[in-house]
């Protein structure tokens, strides 16, 4: 993303998506009225809205109940892992956080915290780092004029 960062935002946001099914709740400390699981992912992130899809993954702008920061979450889930060719995303997921754990450079969005969540078929894994306002490449070249010199 283009943009300036975004930090902290000390409320929470006043709808989320549940962690578990999607479905847009308006309460993260009941459970969802539609899968009746807590909506909050970790026990601590809100999912606001969904930023990104692709073949690999979904990517959301999150709450970070613990420290009141809007984050970036990054999904990947097992099944798509498998169709995509078995372990290897996995293992390519999992070096990327640890690679980015490393990373401490300005243009890059910090590392915050990488996990697995669910069972069986509904197993994922997330990479959470610092959210970054602003437009995407997508964006900035529908904007934009582009000339050779």
């Amino acid at each position: 993303m283009v943009g300036p960062k975004v930090m902290a935002n000390t409320s929470p946001p006043s709808s989320i998506l549940c962690a578990h099914c999607g479905v847009a709740v308006s309460r993260a400390d009941v459970p969802c009225p539609e899968c009746e699981d807590q909506p909050l992912l970790e026990e601590r992130y809100h999912l606001e809205v969904v930023i990104g899809q692709g073949a690999s993954g979904i990517t959301y702008r999150a709450w970070d109940a613990q420290t009141g920061e809007t984050v970036c979450i990054k999904e990947m889930s097992w099944r798509t892992m498998l169709q995509a060719g078995g372990q290897k995303p996995w293992d390519l997921f999992q070096r990327e956080a640890r690679v980015l754990q490393q990373l401490d450079h300005p243009g890059i969005p910090r590392y915050l915290d990488h996990f697995s969540a669910g069972r069986g078929k509904s197993l994922s894994m997330y990479l959470v780092q610092e959210f970054i306002d602003g437009r995407n490449l997508e964006q900035v070249r529908a904007e934009e004029r582009w000339e050779e010199e």
